[in-house]
């Protein structure tokens, strides 16, 4: 079986008092065909298509993951399956493929996606991780992901900073408390 090169890095920081991460990583060149042992699961097969790297970075929290996927790939083709079986559902496949953008980059133009996923209370940090990346390959695939993705991350990352904000003014605050019980000590 044929491989394609894959690297991830995530980094967890013991100093910041958000629970946050921060992750990058890169997959190789290879053929889609590579992916449908996983793709069967989910009811689609892949018929075509090379992919020809991806590059991906974000940050996230015990709450949301968001950043930015590039994935290069053309000629894709895919085929939509029946419920609990491998048979072709030929509407649906050609609807498919009709939709789905088969190449990136277009005319030398690349489409970079923005990764954006909010995770489950009860989901464990590598279906979080998988399923942002995923949000990101989606985006990348199917038109008006991509919006629905920017405006999501958009709104979060305006909660996010206002919370980092008060977060901080808390933080400055008991500061402030301790060095005045400390001088008061003396």
């Amino acid at each position: 079986m044929k491989k394609i090169p894959i690297s991830i890095h995530i980094t967890f920081p013991l100093n910041r008092s958000l629970h946050g991460f921060t992750f990058w990583g890169s997959m190789g060149s290879g053929s889609f065909l590579l992916f449908n042992k996983l793709s069967k699961r989910a009811g689609l097969i892949f018929k075509g298509g090379r992919i020809n790297g991806l590059q991906f970075h974000g940050i996230g929290n015990s709450t949301y993951a968001s950043g930015k996927l590039l994935l290069k790939y053309q000629n894709l083709k895919v085929n939509i399956l029946k419920s609990n079986s491998y048979e072709k559902k030929e509407f649906l496949s050609w609807a498919a493929n009709s939709i789905i953008r088969t190449e990136n980059p277009v005319n030398g133009y690349e489409r970079e996606a923005t990764i954006y996923y909010q995770r489950r209370s009860y989901e464990g940090f590598p279906s979080f991780f998988w399923k942002t990346i995923f949000s990101g390959i989606k985006a990348t695939l199917i038109p008006g992901v991509e919006k629905a993705n920017n405006k999501a991350a958009d709104q979060l990352h305006g909660v996010s900073k206002k919370m980092q904000r008060r977060h901080h003014a808390q933080e400055k605050k008991e500061k402030r408390k301790a060095i005045q019980l400390f001088k008061k000590e003396k």
